[in-house]
């Protein structure tokens, strides 16, 4: 388990504006959603509800652990999507990962990850060091299921994760 906690940063001047807001997020979405996460997923993320985010955010991701010089981020759920090994195909939980907001929970913990190793590992490179999130429905892994059933994992561009880190950072993704 790996606790984060990183600033959020506002803009200056006499009257700081926070930037972290739900149109920003899906902003960033918009410019680098590609599957597996649903097209529709910016969206989603605009209809959020939330005051814009200032000072700090802490959370927890389940599992980081590193092979072959690769990092990953990993997140077990519990969800009941069905009793057949289907509802719980990568295709299905797609769908499931953005109607949770998982999406948006494995940026963030990407973040946060991206941070940390940029501050521990002397050579550091998003791209040759960071391999993605796994989301593992344990519900529908089982030794009978077909291969990947009940396995999400994606790996957002370092683009993406710059931009999402340059938004909480105050620099609007710039």
């Amino acid at each position: 388990e790996l606790e984060f906690l990183f600033p959020v940063r506002a803009t200056g001047g006499d009257r700081p504006a926070a930037l972290v807001t739900p149109a920003a997020l899906a902003a960033v979405f918009a410019a680098h959603t590609r599957p597996p996460v649903p097209a529709d997923y910016p969206e989603r993320v605009a209809r959020l509800q939330f005051p814009a985010l200032a000072g700090y955010l802490r959370g927890f991701v389940d599992l980081v652990f590193e092979h072959d010089g690769r990092w990953y981020v990993a997140d077990y759920k519990s969800n009941h999507l069905g009793a057949l090994a289907t509802d719980y195909a990568p295709a299905r939980l797609a769908v499931v990962m953005a109607e949770h907001h998982y999406v948006l929970q494995y940026h963030l913990y990407l973040v946060a990850l991206h941070r940390y190793l940029a501050l521990r590992l002397p050579d550091y490179d998003y791209d040759r060091h960071v391999a993605g999130a796994y989301y593992l429905f344990v519900r529908g892994m089982g030794p009978d299921h077909p291969r990947g059933t009940g396995i999400f994992h994606d790996r957002p561009s370092r683009a993406c994760i710059d931009v999402l880190s340059g938004l909480f950072e105050g620099s609007a993704g710039r």
